[in-house]
């Protein structure tokens, strides 16, 4: 296996966070010595793209006979990234071709079964995905990643972290989302893209989900497909719009009745002069 070459003709990748190494669509290799393989050294790469540290001889152009053992050995991955991968054996541009995706992020996961008696996926900060009882008619593993919105560069665009929701063969289920609140003129929605690593949430590849149910700090609502959701600021806030001009013209009445009240004391006050010459004489 080896890297994929990188992007030369649109595949609408978008920018994705961690950011993606390789394209899909491509059948070439990527050059060892000048791309990074999940952080691997280049003499890892280069044993498993042609397994030279375990040939034993044969013709070897297209890897016939390569050998059938190998061993990487425990290795610790070092990069972050959305790695795009080709079999370099099963790769002949015609009857066989083999790809494949890995994914490092720095994500805290969250694993469950659910079957047809239904049941619920709680993550430890309270996302949770919860299917009805006969939804589903076999055992079924849910998986909840949740990215730290403060580890992305689009903190500021959204309320919550990223849910990514794996859920194979789902057909419907009910999702809450905690979020950070805060007054705020953005309005908030709930978003949904159906790409796990997609973050930017002004992308026109976001869906709006509703309706969704906002109390005590959390989005309820059902969701119908696996991929990432998050609560973002979107539009403005109404009810702070309507409750700050009230409050402005609050403060601007209070001010022009205490302008109004203080020329009104003024003007009635009695001259200090004639009072003081009334007690004196």
């Amino acid at each position: 296996m080896v890297l994929q070459a990188s992007p030369v003709y649109d595949e609408r990748q978008g920018v994705t966070d961690p950011p993606t190494v390789g394209q899909f669509g491509a059948s070439f290799p990527n050059d060892i010595t000048t791309t990074s393989f999940l952080g691997l050294s280049d003499a890892d790469e280069q044993h498993l793209a042609i397994l030279d540290n375990y040939h034993f001889g044969g013709e070897l152009s297209e890897l016939d006979d390569a050998g059938t053992y190998f061993d990487l050995k425990p290795k610790q991955i070092t990069a972050q990234g959305i790695y795009h991968y080709l079999c370099t054996r099963n790769n002949n541009f015609s009857n066989r071709s083999q790809k494949g995706k890995i994914d490092v992020t720095a994500t805290a996961s969250t694993y469950g079964t659910i079957g047809w008696e239904g049941g619920a996926v709680v993550s430890a900060s309270g996302a949770a995905v919860t299917v009805s009882t006969g939804a589903l008619e076999a055992a079924t593993t849910i998986t909840i990643n949740e990215v730290d919105q403060a580890s992305t560069e689009y903190d500021k665009q959204v309320k919550s972290d990223f849910i990514e929701v794996f859920f194979d063969g789902g057909a419907g289920f009910e999702m809450d989302i905690p979020f950070r609140r805060s007054f705020s003129m953005l309005g908030k929605s709930v978003m949904y893209n159906p790409s796990h690593s997609r973050r930017d949430v002004t992308d026109k590849s976001w869906e709006v989900i509703r309706p969704v149910s906002y109390s005590s700090g959390v989005a309820s609502f059902t969701a119908e497909r696996e991929g990432v959701y998050v609560v973002a600021n979107t539009g403005a806030n109404v009810g702070a719009a309507i409750t700050l001009t009230l409050l402005g013209m609050i403060a601007l009445a209070a001010t022009m009745w205490g302008l109004k009240y203080r020329t009104s004391y003024c003007q009635f006050m009695p001259d200090v002069d004639f009072v003081r010459n009334i007690f004196t004489k």
